[in-house]
Order: C-alpha cells, then structure tokens, then sequence
C-alpha cells in the first residue's frame, strides 16, 4: 500500500469508528470500542438478550393480557395468548378449512393430508 493511501485508509477507518461510536452512545455511555457494524450489531443484541434474561430472575413481565391481565416477558407470547380470547387463528390449512393458533401447528397438520411423517417434537 502507498504512503497516500495508507493515509486514505486510516482517515476512513477512523471517521467509521467515529460514526459507529455516535449511534452506540445514543442510546448509553459508550464503554467500548467497536471497529465495525457487526460488532455494534452483535453488541447491541447480547445487551437486550441479558436484559429479557433477567427479567426471568427478576419477575418482571410488562406485557399485560387486556382480556385476563396475565403478564408476559415477550410480546409476542401475550398477543398469541390474546387470540385464545378472541378466538382468532390466523393460519388455515391448505387442505381444509381447519385453522390454528401457530404456524408449526397448522403446518404440522397439513402433513396429515400429504402423507409426509411428522416431525419429532
């Protein structure tokens, strides 16, 4: 590599490292650093992944079923319990008229009609 681009390279690789650094630090006090946007990304997941993590040590749950006020750490698992109350099942066979809850059981379910064995569970 040339002096003059060994130069380019290191002013680029400084102001990413820069950039990089402004989004982490919205959001807290930046701790460490990143050179890339794999780490950031990989960073920024195992912090919210250890944050759900203790909320099963620490009891919290701030998904509230408005049906039953059953709490949930997910979202996700409070809006599929909802449709318990509701009676929405959004995946329908393609077979039949029969519908489910869940993905995996609805296409757990078309496999009876295709005659393909079941997966283990």
């Amino acid at each position: 590599m040339t002096d003059r681009k060994n130069k380019e390279f290191h002013s680029v690789e400084k102001r990413y490292k820069v950039r990089i650094s402004k989004i982490v630090m919205k959001g807290s006090v930046l701790r460490a650093t990143f050179t890339n946007v794999a780490t950031v990304t990989s960073h920024l997941v195992r912090k919210k992944t250890k944050k759900r993590h203790e909320m099963t040590h620490t009891g919290d749950k701030p998904y509230q079923c408005i049906y039953c006020n059953k709490s949930f750490i997910h979202m996700g698992n409070k809006n599929v319990h909802e449709m318990t109350h509701t009676g929405e099942k959004p995946y329908q066979c393609s077979y039949c008229n029969k519908s489910f809850i869940h993905k995996g059981a609805k296409n757990r379910h078309e496999m009876t009609h295709t005659g393909e064995k079941t997966p283990p569970m």
